[in-house]
Parts: C-alpha cells; sequence; structure tokens
C-alpha cells in the first residue's frame, strides 16, 4: 500500500465515476493509496469472481483512510483488510488488532467470497466479532472471517500455547474444510482435545478447521532442532502441499525420514499431506541455507514452489532439485 495499493488489474477497461481510470504507458486501469496513518504495509491480495480485489496488511499511527473509509489504530500494529470494487472505489475497511502487534501471513477467499485472514499477535488480547481472543503466550496465532458485502467480523480463533505460535498458511481444501500451515515453539498445543507435543526449539504444524471457526484435527513434525512451515496449498483430491524449512540432522514426518544435507542453516522440504499424514517429501541437496516460502498447485496437481539460497561468501552454491540444478 502506502505509495501504490494495485496494479493492472486483469479486466476490460470500463467507464467510472471514481477518478482512477488512467491512460499512460504501464497500461494501469487505476491506483489507491492510503492517507494519515503512519506507517503501511500491503501483505496479501485477492481477486473475485467479479474482479473485486481484498488487500490485507498492518498499519501503524493514529489511522488508517481509503476514501471515505476511516480507522482508528489501537496500539502498536494492527490489522487492516479492505475490499475494492473493479473500478478502484474502497467497498469497506476493517481493521482489528489489540494494545500491541499484529502480524498477517496469508488471506484467502471462499468460492462464496468471505475471507479469511491468518497471522498471529502480541497483544494480550483483541475482539473478533463475539469471539475475545486472549494471548497465552509470547504471541498466539489467529485466524480471522470476514464476511464479504459487510466487511464485518464474522468469527475468530487462535493457537494459543505458552510459546511462540504463528499461522503462515490457509487454504481450502476440496472437501470444503480450511486446512492451515504453522509453527510453535509451545511445549504442546491442545486441538479439538488432542494435544500436539512439540519435540525440540520450534516444529511446524498443519491443522483442519471448519469454515465456523471450530478446529477440526492437527498434525505436528519436527526435531530437537527448528522448523518452521511457511506456506500451503490444497490440490484437488483432499491432501495439502507444505513447504517448510528444517535444522534437525535426521527426523521421521509419519512414515517417511529424512536427513539435513549438512550445510549450515536451513534446508527446504515440500510435502503432501492428507489427514492420515505425510504421503511423500521432496527436499533439496544444497550446501548453504535454503528456505522454501511459497506453494502453489495448478489444476492438474503439478506443484510450484519459490524460495531462496543464502551464503556468507562470494563464491558460487548450488541447489539441486531432483536433476535439475541451479548455481
Amino acid at each position: 500500500m502506502g505509495d501504490e495499493l494495485l496494479e493492472d488489474l486483469e479486466t476490460e477497461p470500463v467507464a467510472s465515476t471514481s477518478g482512477r481510470v488512467a491512460t499512460n504507458p504501464l497500461g494501469w486501469e487505476w491506483v489507491t493509496k492510503d492517507y494519515d496513518a503512519g506507517y503501511v504495509w500491503t501483505r496479501e491480495v485477492e481477486v473475485d469472481a467479479y474482479g473485486n480485489t481484498y488487500v490485507s496488511g498492518i498499519f501503524r499511527g493514529g489511522s488508517l483512510s481509503l476514501e471515505y473509509h476511516h480507522a482508528l489504530n489501537n496500539g502498536g500494529l494492527d490489522v487492516f483488510v479492505a475490499k475494492f470494487s473493479s473500478l478502484g472505489d474502497c467497498v469497506w475497511l476493517t481493521t482489528f488488532g489489540g494494545t500491541l502487534d499484529e502480524h498477517v501471513e496469508d488471506m484467502i477467499l471462499d468460492p462464496s467470497g468471505d475471507v479469511y485472514v491468518v497471522g498471529s499477535y502480541d497483544s494480550p488480547q483483541f475482539n473478533a466479532s463475539s469471539s475475545l481472543l486472549n494471548n497465552s503466550g509470547s504471541r498466539d496465532g489467529f485466524v480471522v472471517s470476514i464476511a464479504r458485502n459487510s466487511g464485518a467480523i464474522s468469527w475468530g480463533s487462535s493457537v494459543n500455547g505458552v510459546g511462540f505460535d504463528n499461522i503462515t498458511g490457509v487454504t481450502l481444501d476440496s472437501n470444503g474444510g480450511l486446512v492451515y500451515s504453522g509453527w510453535t515453539s509451545s511445549p504442546q498445543l491442545t486441538i479439538n482435545g488432542t494435544t500436539l507435543n512439540n519435540s525440540g526449539d520450534t516444529d511446524f504444524f498443519v491443522l483442519w478447521g471448519h469454515t465456523n471457526g471450530s478446529w477440526d484435527q492437527g498434525r505436528i513434525y519436527g526435531g530437537t532442532g527448528k522448523e518452521q512451515a511457511h506456506d500451503i496449498a490444497a490440490d484437488g483430491n483432499g491432501k495439502v502441499m507444505v513447504v517448510a524449512e528444517f535444522t534437525t540432522s535426521s527426523m521421521t514426518l509419519d512414515q517417511t525420514s529424512i536427513s539435513h544435507g549438512g550445510g549450515t542453516g536451513s534446508d527446504s522440504l515440500v510435502m503432501r499431506v492428507a489427514r492420515s499424514g505425510v504421503e511423500w517429501v521432496r527436499k533439496p541437496i544444497c550446501s548453504v541455507n535454503d528456505r522454501a516460502w511459497a506453494v502453489d498447485v495448478d489444476s492438474a496437481g503439478n506443484v510450484f514452489v519459490a524460495g531462496e539460497i543464502m551464503a556468507n561468501t562470494s563464491s558460487g552454491h548450488q541447489i539441486t532439485w531432483g536433476s535439475i540444478q541451479i548455481s
């Protein structure tokens, strides 16, 4: 957001009274920006079947203004979610947060256009409709559902162990349920009456939930080191793809054992997970720190992963995925 919010929406040019249609060499159809807030960071953007655009992020300062919509900051970093029409007009602006910081990690729309935002919060508590989300540790993970037409918060749920809990990704599986990725430093989490035990520093989890905000089941993975999941995407068969990083020398993900490459820092992995457990795991060969940040699945079931390799040296390094080597 800040200077520019949206670029080049792939829609046909239409007449508008918003004053945002522009003719320029880049072909942008409209641009809009915030006002008043001292700091704004746009984290996620989604577009529905009608050409409406949904934007989420965080802001700090006295208030946030988008056209005629204004919201006050409750303290620290607060979350904002805004809906824009296909013409660039702000339809609604919703914010939430407590006295400290909230952080946005991911956002999706369901087929009806309702919005689900996930992240974490440092605040002791904040209101999400009729739900009061209390913080049980240093940071807890949240999911908040927002109605597409009104922008009203429908419900909020949290993952609240005594340590640091973070929900990093959300997807909607082919069965219509919500599935989440994330990680925790808490010794244990309780999901729908089942205790998930942490094996080390941080472990990553996959959680299944319902669209009414209730939890269904969860699975947790890790060893003695730092394991963190960063994104999740559903395939068309009720399974999900998860990308993560790990530092443990060797660990078992249900029936699949993997080993660290022996280099410095983290190794990345991508795995397919069903409700019954991990079905397969793939990891690259790399001598330095590598991290998978994002994953997506196309209609044919092909999996796309994006990430990075990092080294504190000017010498070359390689990462190998199967038969593909990148220097």
